[in-house]
């Protein structure tokens, strides 16, 4: 199985495979997991709603809701990465973000670099990345 990446994952999600393209790349080795499972959870900081683990939902642009990822169904989550499929919903901001609608796709999002969690023990990802169809962003998470 290829590697994650955004060509890859891209093609997966043209082709409808994109969930067995990476559930075999991480059984591989070839991509995002190499995390150790057995270890304890990495905490994601969700704003608003606080820490959480696997969350399904999470706000990428958490001031105006303009970027969202919702129904995230987890494939994977480890202490150093996590991903998961899902819906992204932007704003389109046509005329304005307040009057403007909006674009719903299917995507998949990885969830790394791991950081420590304000000095509590635990730790957070502080970075996702989207994957649809159309290419991929990376969000800072704080």
């Amino acid at each position: 199985m290829p590697p994650l990446s955004k060509e890859n994952v891209v093609g997966w999600m043209r082709t409808g495979v994109v969930v067995a393209g990476i559930a075999g790349s991480v059984i591989a080795g070839g991509g995002v997991a190499s995390a150790d499972v057995s270890g304890p959870d990495t905490t994601l900081i969700v704003i608003p709603g606080g820490p959480q683990v696997r969350p399904s939902t999470i706000y990428l642009t958490p001031a105006d809701a303009g970027d969202i990822v919702t129904g995230i169904n987890w494939l994977y989550w480890g202490t150093d990465s996590a991903f998961g499929y899902g819906t992204e919903t932007i704003k389109n901001c046509q005329p304005s973000c307040a009057a403007g609608g909006s674009t719903s796709t299917p995507v998949v999002i990885t969830l790394t670099e791991p950081k420590v969690f304000w000095g509590r023990g635990g730790r957070s990802f502080t970075r996702a990345t989207v994957y649809g169809v159309s290419g991929s962003h990376s969000v800072a998470l704080r």
